[in-house]
């Protein structure tokens, strides 16, 4: 049993692998964001796991920077500093409410 192990370890692995040459570097970008907020979404609504204050200005603060970053890009914001503070500062303020209100 415990030299099956490391297949069940390396066999996910190598199969990222081989999935990760083949799909676009956009798409897999975009996965990097999703997965963790699915994963806390699911944590948080199904098992009802608590979550910090910290730990839901982490996940607003890569939003953020998931929205912000393709926007600028694209020209959406034209005083990018103040338009991505306020997005920020409401989005902390709405998962702390969200917070509190579930605990």
């Amino acid at each position: 049993m415990f030299v099956s192990t490391g297949l069940i370890t390396a066999l996910p692995l190598v199969l990222f692998g081989f999935a990760t040459a083949r799909t676009p570097l956009t798409v897999l970008g975009m996965l990097h964001f999703l997965l963790p907020s699915m994963q806390f979404l699911i944590g948080y609504c199904g098992p009802h796991e608590s979550i910090s204050t910290v730990g839901v200005d982490v996940h607003c603060l890569v939003w953020a920077g998931a929205a912000f970053f393709p926007a600028s890009d694209a020209g959406v914001f034209r005083d990018a500093r103040s338009r991505a503070a306020r997005s920020l500062s409401a989005c902390v303020k709405f998962a702390r409410s969200f917070v509190a209100r579930a605990s």
